[in-house]
């Protein structure tokens, strides 16, 4: 399932990724919003609410909801033997799927901002009031995306986000495949063990890191403040982020420290540690800046006639004559 806000490209990714990929067969879903202009005719199945709804009693529905008083709905999927069944919907619908389909694998597309996303509802002629609306049922959506899958991608250029959609299924298709066979071939119990000791290590392997940085310190570093930063991405929707960038790496785990150790093995990310003359030339020179200030305030302080303190018995006054 590709799921997301409103304005985030959906279905475009969804008809380049149907495009280049025969395997994936996309399902279209029934609306009783109006078509809008230029938009094509099989886009979706536009019905009137009548025909909706009764199609909707027969049991016709995969799932369906309301949004914005318009109805959606994805009939049950019967796509070509062999092929998998690709469903553009929105977060609520991805819900109702999951309850029936658990096995379902879910990837959420998020736009790089909300100014974007605004820009392309209006660009594709959504009134002011509809995009207003769907701005703000997007933020609950994205939150709802997330709790709901780890894989995310965003759509900041079309083309990198089809290739990383285009991974993502990639990646599970192969997972299940390697499954599959695993299934099929009962291992000894040497081989058992050994597999239950990879699952254990690092991904990617802690070699790949180290030969990235400098030490084990610098790579716990960089990678807990890359983690901060894509946190910080996906939490605000790039939201007066300042320097904070994108994830630069898709990631299957979708998690923020898996995707900043991702970005260290891809050289995404990087840290050059001070080159150590450098930095104590640095010290050395600050240091004696502010030798130089304390100087010259001792100097203007005696400039002013200010005396040194005198410890003494001054509050036994004058001795007796």
């Amino acid at each position: 399932m590709l799921i997301g806000p409103g304005g985030v490209g959906k279905g475009t990714v969804a008809e380049r990724l149907v495009a280049r990929d025969p395997g994936l067969w996309l399902s279209r879903s029934w609306t009783t919003r109006p078509q809008r202009p230029g938009e094509a005719d099989d886009a979706y199945v536009f019905v009137d609410r009548d025909a909706f709804e009764a199609h909707r009693a027969a049991g016709g529905f995969f799932e369906s909801a309301e949004f914005l008083e318009n109805l959606y709905g994805t009939p049950h999927p019967h796509g070509p033997s062999g092929s998998d069944v690709l469903l553009e919907i929105d977060v609520e619908g991805a819900r109702q799927v999951l309850d029936r389909r658990p096995d379902a694998t879910v990837i959420l597309l998020v736009p790089p901002s909300l100014e974007e996303q605004e820009a392309r509802m209006a660009g594709r002629g959504d009134d002011a009031e509809h995009v207003a609306a769907r701005l703000q049922r997007g933020r609950a959506e994205v939150e709802g995306g997330q709790a709901m899958t780890p894989l995310v991608v965003v759509n900041d250029d079309l083309d990198q986000a089809v290739d990383d959609v285009a991974g993502i299924v990639a990646r599970i298709r192969s997972e299940r495949r390697a499954a599959q066979g695993a299934a099929s071939q009962r291992p000894s119990e040497g081989v058992r063990m050994a597999q239950g000791r990879n699952n254990t290590l690092m991904d990617p392997p802690i070699e790949d890191l180290l030969d990235k940085v400098d030490s084990k310190f610098t790579l716990v570093a960089l990678g807990s403040m890359r983690a901060r930063q894509v946190n910080a991405y996906y939490n605000s929707l790039g939201e007066g982020l300042g320097r904070v960038v994108p994830p630069q790496v898709t990631s299957v785990s979708g998690k923020p420290l898996s995707i900043a150790f991702e970005e260290i093995a891809a050289g995404k990310a990087t840290y050059t540690r001070p080159d150590p003359e450098e930095e104590a030339a640095e010290l050395a020179l600050l240091e004696a800046k502010e030798a130089e200030e304390t100087a010259e305030a001792i100097a203007a302080g005696g400039a002013f006639g200010e005396q040194p303190a005198v410890v003494g018995d001054d509050d036994e006054g004058p001795a007796a004559g």
